[in-house]
């Protein structure tokens, strides 16, 4: 039920996260859009939503799967601070997480952690008179409240995969690492990431690839267009 329930907000999330954004507007972005969309051989709705209200930290992406699936790009992302191709790499990466169904294979992931999570919350509470007693919920959310503490890392490890595997997918696409790695770099002063953070706070916090992993990523994967392709990641 509960992975039931994980698929279905996660399919329904493609529609509520694209309400009331606007579709493009800007011819030349349609234009990159449909090009890059084209080199992922996907083609979801792209709208653009107005966060200048509450922020000015620029952000983009992608809801939903199958038809519901959307790729929202905040107006901030577009306000002059970045570069066409800066852009560019941004959308390369969220269609790469389409691309990947990033989002489906999340909820299989999901489907594993909460196995063993209800199996140790009956075997709490199950000389207690199991969860049939009101008195065994607080017991059952410590438990619940530890093992998440536990999969924390692992959960950001298989989040940071998949957006490694979408930073290379925008690589691919766009063939632009130059932009790639000034992106990154300009990550640090608009979003206050921490290019290189210790080893607790990669492991508990991070579940993106740190900055400078994404831009070794630009320098690897120029090299190897140097020696004649770009190869996989």
């Amino acid at each position: 039920m509960f992975v039931s329930l994980s698929a279905l907000l996660a399919f329904v999330s493609g529609w509520l996260g694209a309400a009331g954004a606007d579709k493009l507007h800007d011819p030349q972005l349609r234009a990159d859009v449909t090009r890059i969309e084209a080199a992922e051989n996907v083609h979801p709705p792209v709208r653009v939503l107005d966060v200048s209200a509450w922020t000015n930290e620029p952000n983009a992406f992608t809801a939903g799967f199958g038809p519901s699936t959307h790729l929202v790009i905040w107006n901030t992302l577009l306000d002059g601070r970045f570069s066409r191709g800066e852009v560019d790499v941004v959308l390369a990466h969220e269609l790469g997480h389409a691309r990947s169904r990033h989002i489906v294979k999340g909820i299989g992931w999901s489907a594993l952690y909460v196995l063993p999570a209800a199996l140790l919350i009956v075997l709490a509470t199950r000389r207690r008179g199991g969860l049939r007693n009101p008195a065994n919920l607080p017991l059952a959310i410590l438990v619940l409240t530890a093992f998440g503490l536990v999969a924390t890392p692992f959960e950001n490890a298989v989040s940071r995969r998949y957006e490694a595997e979408a930073d290379w997918r925008a690589l691919v696409a766009t063939k632009d690492p130059r932009a790639a790695r000034k992106l990154f770099v300009q990550f640090v002063p608009t979003t206050l990431e921490e290019p290189d953070p210790p080893g607790w706070d990669y492991a508990f916090l991070e579940n993106h690839p740190t900055i400078a992993q994404r831009i070794a990523m630009t320098n690897a994967f120029s090299a190897r267009g140097s020696r004649g392709g770009p190869g996989s990641p």
